[in-house]
């Protein structure tokens, strides 16, 4: 895999993007992200970690956008040297082939990132490990956005302009196909008691159906949606979406819920409100409807998703235990959702709720603390207090400085594609 990212080079050109924050708020949320950049900076010079969700392959992603949005040259640096580690990583170490801990994240690092030219390719290597995987029948593996086959869709999504990357993502809706299950008048996937994480097994032994973005069918939707806009795989695609959008609004919560989906849903579970968040609730699973209504041509889907983003956006965020800052689970993300919400339809609500979440996401800083501000979650608490879980993209400052970027200046987003925020590179 080479390891040149040519970071001399304009990520997005020309701007596609037009800032939401007013200029009087632009200063301090550029100042926390400039921070939050030199502690990223920092923190890549010790990590071992190569991967997109926690390591140098997210510091490097993240660390490029910050260069563009400063012309700041220590920031490229900073980049190049993040991701030269993690590629070196790929030959030292083994990983799996999942998005955000594996492989494949790092491979969409050095693709989304790569400035050359199509006859350089920054992933020969990745694809052909990957590939013989991918033809393999059945899959071995769980099916989701973080892990498993959504993951490798993402991957295949941001290499769509290279002779693989067709024939990858054909062979992951190829693979969906053959694990969706019919059940409540539309399709689903079921999670098996293998990819389950021990504390749910303890509950829920059988397995259960995820109705997450990150880990579940709302993550598929958003992926057969961009597999829809790529021209791939597209009848299989839109049948598998008609009938996974189906299955997902069959799992609304009874009127009067303080959300719209629960977490979970299947034999032995008690459906309860979902929070605030990309990762579960109402947020990330009203963008993939918004998505999917929008690549299919549904205006109901359409209808629907902006129906359920008026209410989430009246739900208090005590309530949506909106208890971080990140982008995973947090108001970061919460406000980037927001964000993108109003590239596709543009709405005051969304810029106000855009507005709202960035505000809070800043409140919680206090400069002197060492991570650029934010107190640092305890996994050995086993509580979810603390504002991010360290410096990485998912679920730490990395995360927060790319969407304060996102709405104080002209940079676009395209980083978002990875969340499946938005749509593929054509």
């Amino acid at each position: 895999m080479t390891d040149q990212t040519g970071a001399s080079a304009p990520l997005s050109q020309p701007p596609s993007w037009a800032p939401v924050l007013p200029d009087v708020d632009r200063p301090g949320a550029l100042t926390a992200a400039h921070e939050m950049g030199v502690v990223l900076a920092q923190a890549a010079t010790d990590d071992e970690d190569p991967s997109l969700s926690r390591g140098l392959a997210g510091a490097a992603l993240t660390l490029r956008y910050l260069a563009e949005a400063f012309d700041d040259p220590s920031f490229r640096s900073a980049a190049d040297s993040a991701f030269e580690r993690a590629a070196d990583a790929l030959v030292s170490r083994r990983l799996g082939v999942g998005i955000m801990q594996g492989f494949t994240g790092v491979g969409w690092a050095a693709e989304h990132l790569h400035t050359g030219g199509l006859d350089d390719d920054p992933c020969e290597a990745i694809d052909d490990a990957l590939l013989p995987v991918l033809r393999r029948s059945p899959w071995p593996g769980d099916y989701d956005l973080v892990s498993g086959l959504v993951g490798l869709g993402v991957y295949a999504l941001e290499r769509i302009a290279r002779p693989t990357g067709p024939e990858m993502l054909e062979r992951v809706v190829a693979h969906l196909d053959e694990r969706a299950r019919p059940y409540d008048n539309g399709i689903t996937w079921f999670t098996e008691p293998a990819f389950m994480p021990p504390e749910a097994l303890e509950h829920l032994p059988v397995g259960y159906f995820n109705v997450g973005v990150a880990h579940g069918v709302p993550g598929v939707i958003a992926l057969l949606a961009s597999a829809v806009q790529a021209g791939v795989a597209t009848a299989t695609a839109r049948r598998l979406l008609e009938g996974a959008v189906d299955w997902t609004l069959a799992q609304r919560l009874p009127p009067g819920s303080t959300s719209t989906w629960p977490y979970h849903v299947g034999p032995g579970v008690e459906p309860g409100p979902a929070r605030l968040a990309w990762c579960y609730g109402d947020p990330g699973i009203t963008i993939s409807l918004l998505r999917a209504g929008l690549a299919a041509g549904r205006d109901d889907w359409v209808a629907l998703a902006l129906d359920t983003a008026t209410q989430m956006l009246e739900r208090d965020p005590a309530e949506g235990r909106v208890d971080s800052a990140s982008l995973c689970h947090g108001s970061a993300g919460v406000a980037h959702i927001c964000l993108r919400l109003n590239d596709l339809v543009p709405d005051t609500r969304f810029v106000d709720g855009a507005l709202r979440y960035l505000k809070r996401a800043l409140d919680v800083r206090v400069p002197e603390l060492p991570m650029a501000g934010y107190t640092v979650w305890d996994p050995e608490s086993h509580s979810h207090a603390g504002d991010v879980q360290g410096p990485g993209f998912l679920a730490g400052v990395a995360g927060i400085a790319l969407t304060l970027v996102s709405a104080a200046t002209e940079t676009a987003p395209d980083w978002d594609r990875v969340l499946l925020l938005s749509g593929p590179a054509l």
